[in-house]
């Protein structure tokens, strides 16, 4: 079959953490943006730098990217407390297989593992 892989190396921008309030969630929530090649280690640096934890600890933090972390819903040791990867995301901007952009948000997060929600929702646009 023919098949085609997607480099997202130099797709690194990211911010440091920020204070922002996500859908129906009353207080502003620690985030940090990161586009899909931005290397975990990178994202847990700022984290840490902003008195956070970044939840998604693979152990090949130094090489992984966010983007592959995503995709595989990576978790790591510190999982065990707060969530995988999935349960972490505020939300995300993806390509349809028909090529089309999807950008799509977590409502109502409860700010923890999604399997302890009653429900989780989601806003597709």
């Amino acid at each position: 079959g023919k098949s085609v892989v997607i480099n997202t190396e130099k797709l690194e921008a990211m911010t440091e953490v920020e204070m922002v309030t996500l859908p129906g969630i009353s207080q502003p929530v620690a985030t940090v943006w990161t586009e899909a090649g931005v290397v975990t280690q990178r994202v847990a640096d700022a984290a840490e730098r902003g008195g956070f934890v970044f939840a998604v600890d693979p152990t090949s933090a130094e090489a992984s990217c966010i983007g592959g972390n995503i995709a595989m819903n990576a978790g790591g040791k510190k999982a065990v407390l707060w969530g995988t990867a999935l349960d972490n995301l505020a939300s995300w901007r993806m390509v349809t297989p028909q090529a089309q952009w999807l950008e799509v948000t977590r409502l109502d997060h409860n700010l923890g593992k999604i399997h302890d929600a009653e429900q989780a929702s989601f806003e597709l646009k």
